[in-house]
């Protein structure tokens, strides 16, 4: 059994680019955590990646997570996002078990990007 496996954090870092503009790296523009039972994402705290680029998706969507660094972590940096295990497994609506813990589950983590907001991307 892995004890404390919800403070681990996954790293997601992304770079954006077409074949004739390089656009940036993930940090600069607001991320989101889909929860599987809800119908608005929840927000990325941009709190040490204050560049973040404003979006007009949803700036009133609640956060995901805060940004301690430990359980509970959902934020952006300069680097990229940081995501904590416990925040996945909410958004997922996971609950572990001991057999779980011990035995091991697969979780599938979707990243979708879009440059459909036309006020985000389109000037």
């Amino acid at each position: 059994a892995v004890n404390g496996i919800e403070s681990m954090m996954l790293l997601f870092i992304m770079d954006f680019s077409t074949s004739s503009k390089t656009i940036g790296p993930s940090a600069d523009y607001q991320g989101y955590v889909q929860w599987w039972n809800e119908s608005t994402p929840r927000r990325i705290d941009e709190h040490f990646a204050k560049h973040v680029q404003p979006s007009s998706i949803d700036q009133d969507a609640p956060l995901c997570g805060g940004h301690s660094g430990f359980g509970s972590t959902c934020a952006s940096t300069t680097i990229g996002d940081y995501i904590s295990i416990d925040i996945l497994f909410e958004a997922a609506g996971i609950n572990l078990t001991d057999r779980e813990r011990s035995g091991g589950i697969a979780l599938q983590i979707e990243v979708t990007y879009t440059n459909m907001g036309v006020a985000d991307f389109w000037s």
